[in-house]
């Protein structure tokens, strides 16, 4: 039977409203400034990278402070404004039910995801779920190796295991694995901008997945 790994952000929630209440307030708190471009354009990459891009001109140690207090914030209740995508838990039961074996790979931290996942009631669903600390205190460098881990943890076979996901860094994971990618055409990673990714799949809503699906691979 298949593995799908799904993205967490922008492929089976929508993460933003509780990253920009919490980046907003954090910034305020902690830098005088406002953050620049468009915050839904740089989700994706781990909160400290995303800081640097929306804050050019913070120091190192102003950096920090927001990081510091965005991660306080958003733990005790920013994860609260997550919305789950349409069909999130119609899709997640479909697939469990016929057999496949559902993970998730994702930059947030563990404690982040773990919130999410439990207010959202998806965490059973799940066979296992790796996240940017997964590796203990040597936090993995990209989601490539963050990819590589989950496969080598859960003995994920190439042949069969496909990535869902919304951006190039998904992309880029699949390929690294010898996954299957699936494009989340509906999530802010921007993938279908990238010229370099062709996918095996484009999805606009997570309840295509179900029908791909019953075409694609065995059914139980």
């Amino acid at each position: 039977m298949a593995n799908i790994v799904f993205d967490l952000d922008g492929t089976l929630v929508d993460s933003l409203p509780g990253i920009e209440f919490s980046l907003q307030l954090a910034i305020e708190q902690n830098f005088r400034g406002r953050m620049t471009g468009n915050l839904r354009d740089r989700i994706g990459p781990p909160i400290g990278k995303i800081i640097k891009l929306i804050l050019p001109k913070a120091t190192e140690a102003e950096s920090t402070a927001v990081e510091e207090a965005f991660r306080r914030i958003y733990d005790e209740r920013g994860y609260r404004s997550t919305n789950a995508y349409p069909y999130l838990l119609e899709s997640l039961s479909f697939l469990k039910e016929n057999g496949f074996h559902l993970y998730i790979l994702t930059n947030k931290p563990a404690k982040a995801t773990n919130l999410i996942v439990d207010f959202l009631g998806i965490a059973k669903y799940f066979k296992g779920i790796v996240c940017l600390d997964s590796n203990g205190e040597k936090r993995f460098e990209n989601k490539q190796a963050a990819a590589v881990f989950c496969a080598t943890k859960f003995s994920l076979n190439a042949d069969s295991t496909w990535l869902v996901g919304d951006s190039l860094d998904d992309a880029m994971a699949a390929k690294s694995c010898g996954w299957r990618f699936i494009s989340a055409c509906y999530g802010y990673g921007g993938v279908e901008k990238e010229v370099s990714v062709l996918p095996d799949h484009r999805i606009h809503s997570l309840n295509e997945l179900e029908a791909f699906f019953a075409t694609t691979e065995k059914m139980v």
